[in-house]
């Protein structure tokens, strides 16, 4: 489990701790995200499970790739890292307003179960487990499905074909504008020319 924290994730020292006590075969990546205090109490954790602990990561396509799930807040950056990576998330904290359209979007889609509560994040690794890892397999289905790996890529060449066509100005807008630069030199009002010639 690659879990994802700051001074922002509230949540996630204690399903951390749930997960320490899981009793279960799993291991952790958590990253601190330069939350200096989090990482000190991070290693002074007593571990009962495997865990690489990171202040701050460069290497985040890494550790994504290395992972079966991310644990983290609804940010918009993380959970699009992780879509793109085909990874299912156990959401840990949804800061209102500005992240519940991205919790919504990857929970609807099946990609994402919510656990902002320690026992809750113990019932989503149960259930996911469970039946062979039936309903994991499904998350991760699901997360590949709106994951979209190379959309940089698609942005950049709907950018050149736009460039490399250059300014397409439809009619009506074309007439609009006629129309504005026509009525700003005429209109004395606007400051245009009289029509006698003069300035206005």
């Amino acid at each position: 489990i690659l879990a994802v924290g700051s001074k922002r994730v509230t949540n996630l020292i204690p399903a951390l701790n749930a997960l320490n006590h899981f009793g279960g075969a799993l291991q952790l990546i958590v990253v601190s995200g330069k939350d200096d205090d989090l990482f000190t109490e991070l290693q002074r954790t007593e571990w009962h499970v495997p865990v690489k602990i990171y202040n701050f990561a460069t290497n985040m396509a890494e550790l994504l790739n290395a992972s079966d799930c991310v644990m983290t807040k609804a940010g918009g950056l993380i959970v699009t890292e992780t879509m793109a990576a085909g990874l299912p998330m156990i959401l840990i904290d949804v800061i209102q307003g500005q992240e519940i359209g991205n919790a919504d979007y990857v929970i609807s889609s099946g990609a994402a179960d919510l656990a902002v509560e320690p026992i809750n994040v113990l019932e989503v690794m149960m259930h996911w487990l469970e039946n062979g890892r039936k309903l994991y397999q499904e998350r991760k289905v699901c997360a590949r499905r709106i994951g979209k790996p190379d959309s940089a890529y698609l942005v950049a060449e709907l950018l050149m074909r736009a460039a490399e066509r250059g300014p397409v100005i439809r009619k009506n807008t074309a007439e609009r504008i006629r129309r504005g630069v026509v009525r700003a030199l005429t209109d004395p009002d606007l400051g245009g020319w009289k029509k006698d010639g003069s300035e206005g």
